[in-house]
């Protein structure tokens, strides 16, 4: 058996930027990093047919080579199977089961979605033995998810599983992507890990339909805040680099009133009241993490305030986790 493991990312700055539609045209800019949070693909041979398998879904589903379904619901695994067999395989099918266990569900603004197909795609490099860098990875998943499978959606997800860590990723005009490590001061990457709250109130959302609400609604309004996003992931990035915590915060408060602005799906009463008191109990800063519209929320606490924070918030009934930078991309290995 062949496993892949894919990390899960939180977006400080720039979301939005990173969708084609905009970066094609002015360039975009975006500010992430991955957490020990995970997506795990297994891909096993069988005697007969293919297996697709969803095990936190529980959704499982058998073909036969004769009725291979492309509306499968587990459509991210079998477009991945499809792509693989048709390009390094002269189109033969193998009898495969595929399988995926996230840590997170889809819809909660982790990059879920992505690093699934991140981690499908590494493991059928490894399967094939194929001498793939981690830039194919992340564009052979983005062309799966946007173009095979036709959902909305940026390009900083598929960079940000595929790399790891703490990362400034330029998109170019000419679809070039530039991927600059942040090097973290030991004061300010341990600052960082002890404030940053996640907070999941159990509701998912479809980020591909504000994404779509996002390209299909443009206006002076939201173009200028796109760009002004792009100003602030800039400001971020010399604010991380020089340790400054305060200015973090204030690009971090920034960007999420200025996200708020590129779609009025972005928000709701649910997220604006979460996020006011959270403000009141002690947060320094707060945004949604990914497209907006429900998913995790991002706060950073000082860790002395936690306690008495998480305390006061309970009553929203969702839950608080803890979060750690992981510094590796998808890896796989043989079992």
């Amino acid at each position: 058996m062949i496993t892949a493991r894919a990390p899960l990312r939180i977006s400080f700055a720039g979301g939005g930027t990173d969708i084609s539609s905009y970066y094609k045209k002015y360039g975009g800019l975006v500010i992430n990093t991955t957490i020990n949070k995970y997506v795990y693909a297994f891909i096993e041979t069988t005697h007969a047919g293919l297996e697709l398998n969803s095990l936190d879904l529980s959704i499982f589903e058998t073909y036969d080579f004769n009725n291979l379904n492309i509306h499968s619901k587990l459509i991210l695994h079998f477009s991945v199977y499809n792509y693989f067999v048709h390009n390094f395989n002269q189109g033969k099918n193998i009898p495969l089961r595929i399988s995926t266990l996230s840590e997170a569900p889809i819809g909660s603004g982790l990059g879920s979605s992505s690093t699934i197909v991140v981690a499908l795609v590494k493991a059928f490099v490894h399967f094939f033995n194929l001498d793939l860098d981690k830039h194919e990875i992340a564009e052979i998943a983005y062309k799966i998810e946007r173009n095979d499978c036709k959902i909305n959606g940026g390009k900083q997800d598929q960079y940000a599983s595929a790399f790891g860590g703490i990362n400034y990723i330029e998109f170019k005009k000419n679809q070039d992507v530039c991927l600059e490590p942040l090097s973290l001061g030991n004061s300010m990457k341990n600052e960082l890990e002890s404030g940053l709250l996640i907070y999941f109130s159990g509701v998912s959302r479809d980020s591909s339909e504000i994404i779509a609400d996002q390209v299909n609604s443009i206006s002076d309004t939201s173009l200028d805040a796109l760009h002004e996003l792009k100003n602030l992931t800039v400001l971020m990035r010399n604010a991380l680099l020089n340790g400054d915590l305060d200015n973090f915060c204030n690009c971090l408060n920034l960007g999420w009133k200025t996200k708020k602005l590129t779609s009025k799906k972005i928000t709701n009463s649910n997220i604006d009241s979460i996020i006011s008191h959270g403000i009141k109990w002690g947060s320094k800063a707060c945004k949604v993490s990914g497209a907006g519209g429900g998913g995790f929320i991002i706060f950073y606490v000082p860790v002395e305030k936690r306690i008495s924070f998480i305390k006061e918030m309970k009553h929203f009934g969702g839950e608080f986790l803890t979060i750690l930078f992981s510094d590796s991309g998808v890896v796989s290995w043989e079992s």
